[in-house]
């Protein structure tokens, strides 16, 4: 029976949220058996990566949940014999998302059979840190006993506003007693690191994929190495 449930939801979009859900889900695997769920409507980038064997629903339509495919989700997570589940949410079901977990009460029934429930949200920097906020302060007050997990993710520039980090403004300190973990992007070269990354997502690769590939020079390999190190790093360190 899944133990653990980790739901990446992020209202806006663009900000790395697949990418965020394909390196825990990466990381799961590595000792686990893992579920995994795409639930982005919009685009499925998710369901794309071979390795995770993603299923793929039709969360929402527009602005309103599909209750079928989501009733359908849950006895999914509920009849699975893997140890975790990883669904990736779409930007635009965000909201309609959260408005149904509330009114059915679905973490509360979760936690009943077993589940431990935890939202991931990203915070991203540059132009998107004040939407990416907006929603982890929308999670905090749908959901004020549930597990957050927080990335801050540096690849669209650090998350600041004024020479603050997010993990130091009022919104995070209010409510750093249920963050789980913070998992921290850093920022990278765009020419180097940046182009090695995109092309693995593009690609919908693994970074063990990825690095297997004989295509693949070798300091572009040293380069994803250095990465997933320190991503896996920050995960175990964080009981992720």
């Amino acid at each position: 029976m899944i133990m653990r449930l980790d739901i990446i939801a992020q209202g806006k979009g663009g900000v790395g949220k697949t990418a965020c859900a394909a390196y825990l889900t990466q990381h799961l695997m590595r000792s686990q058996q893992v579920l995994c769920i795409d639930a982005d409507s919009n685009n499925p980038s998710f369901s794309a990566f071979k390795a995770f064997d993603a299923r793929k629903i039709f969360l929402a339509y527009g602005d309103e949940i599909n209750p079928r495919e989501f009733d359908a989700m849950i006895e999914a997570v509920a009849e699975s014999d893997a140890d975790a589940a990883v669904i990736d949410v779409g930007s635009s079901s965000f909201g309609p998302m959260l408005s149904y977990i509330r009114q059915n009460d679905v973490i509360p029934m979760l936690e009943e059979m077993g589940h431990t429930v935890r939202f991931h949200v990203i915070i991203a920097g540059g132009a998107s840190l004040d939407d990416t906020v907006a929603s982890f302060a929308g999670l905090c007050k749908f959901f004020p006993d549930a597990e957050l997990v927080v990335w801050l993710n540096g690849y669209f520039g650090e998350p600041t506003r004024n020479g603050k980090r997010f993990d130091k403004t009022p919104i995070y300190e209010a409510n750093v007693h249920r963050i789980f973990g913070v998992v921290e992007i850093p920022p990278v070269k765009k020419d180097t690191f940046g182009h090695d990354l995109e092309a693995m997502m593009g690609a919908r690769q693994t970074f063990d994929e990825r690095i297997a590939l004989d295509s693949v020079p070798i300091m572009t390999k040293q380069r994803l190495k250095m990465v997933w190190r320190d991503l896996q790093g920050q995960m175990a360190r964080g009981n992720l």
